[in-house]
């Protein structure tokens, strides 16, 4: 069993991965008494924030690399979370 926080961190998006998608899922199921922290690398968010904590045992979120033109910006984007 891990003690210490974990972090894992999206990578960069561009044109090139637009439409790629993550799933990160706790298969060890000690998200609830071990941080498990997801960040996105700079400039990208994940719907507006710069991080997202996985907090229930066995918990899985599926992200998607998007690029919106209103803002003219790429980010994640939550399609699932379980």
């Amino acid at each position: 069993t891990r003690v210490n926080a974990y972090t894992g961190t999206l990578p960069v998006i561009d044109s090139t991965i637009v439409g790629r998608t993550y799933t990160v899922k706790d298969i060890g199921g000690n998200c609830a008494t071990t941080s498990f922290s997801i960040t996105a690398s700079s400039p990208n968010k994940i719907d507006g924030a710069t991080e997202l904590k996985l907090l229930s045992n066995y918990a899985a979120v599926t992200l998607i690399a998007g690029y919106d033109p209103q803002s003219s910006a790429y980010n994640w984007y939550i399609v699932g979370l379980v």
